[in-house]
């Protein structure tokens, strides 16, 4: 395997773990201080982070560094 499909699989992967464990974590949290969340409080911040994120992995999969 080239050491680029292995840079596409850990960045692309690396950013659904990273949105995933910032999902939980807000549920976590919410539902810890006793909120009645909506999907969209966590739905909503956590496209933003994909959206903000995206060119980074992009970006960092074509230079090849870390």
């Amino acid at each position: 395997m080239n050491p680029k499909a292995i840079r596409h699989i850990i960045g692309w992967s690396g950013l659904i773990v990273t949105v995933g464990f910032v999902a939980g974590f807000m549920s976590f949290f919410f539902n810890l201080s006793g909120y009645d969340i909506n999907i969209r409080w966590i739905v909503i911040p956590c496209v933003a982070l994909t959206l903000f994120l995206f060119p980074k992995v992009k970006e960092w999969i074509k230079k090849g560094a870390l």
